[in-house]
């Protein structure tokens, strides 16, 4: 939930739109979305493609801060936070079901990522140190398609099957994160591939 209104969403719709730091006017249009109040955390993560607990982690740290708070810190970036063998074996979790890794999770989030790290004892950081990582491994957030599936019941019946994992490609294996380039921290936004997906989440 938004506490702080110091700041309007008009202003904040302004203000990301002159930051150049394409992080920062993410975060920020991010915020100036859910203080507009008209969408769910949900459809604002698809939008901006990411997910809702890096939302909720932007609106915890503008209530503490306001927009000082949206900044990276300093030094990011700087040192290694694991080794090329961790990243190497992370970038492998991501590629198969979060359940193969231990993690109690259908699919691959920031937030199931984050649990598999700091049990491997890897990374202890923050959500959004996460997500710098699985970014710079290469791996942009995905969703699967979602279709109607009242009006053909043998359909149905499919879909029930494979999200019971039966057959190839059961729902419950599908990763939400798909690796689109070669390890490297983008100078530009990341770009989910695949299919468009419907914005209803």
């Amino acid at each position: 939930m938004l506490t702080r209104r110091q700041i309007k969403a008009s202003e904040l719709f302004k203000l990301a739109k002159k930051e150049r730091n394409w992080r920062l006017k993410r975060r920020i249009k991010g915020v100036a979305m859910v203080a507009a109040g008209k969408l769910s955390r949900e459809i604002i993560a698809r939008r901006l493609k990411t997910d809702s607990d890096q939302v909720r982690e932007w609106i915890r740290r503008y209530n503490e801060s306001g927009l000082a708070g949206l900044k990276d810190k300093p030094g990011r970036g700087n040192k290694p936070t694991m080794t090329a063998r961790q990243q190497k074996a992370l970038g492998q979790a991501l590629e198969r079901s979060p359940r193969e890794a231990a993690v109690n999770s259908n699919i691959w989030t920031g937030r199931a990522a984050q649990e598999y790290l700091a049990r491997k004892g890897w990374f202890k950081g923050s959500l959004g140190g996460v997500y710098a990582i699985i970014h710079r491994l290469g791996f942009t957030l995905q969703r699967p398609n979602r279709q109607s599936l009242e009006a053909d019941p043998q359909a149905a019946k499919r879909f029930l099957s494979q999200l019971a994992g039966g057959g190839k490609g059961g729902i419950l294996k599908q990763c939400s994160w798909r690796k689109t380039k070669p390890a490297s921290f983008p100078s530009q936004p990341p770009r989910a591939c695949g299919p468009k997906v419907a914005q209803s989440f």
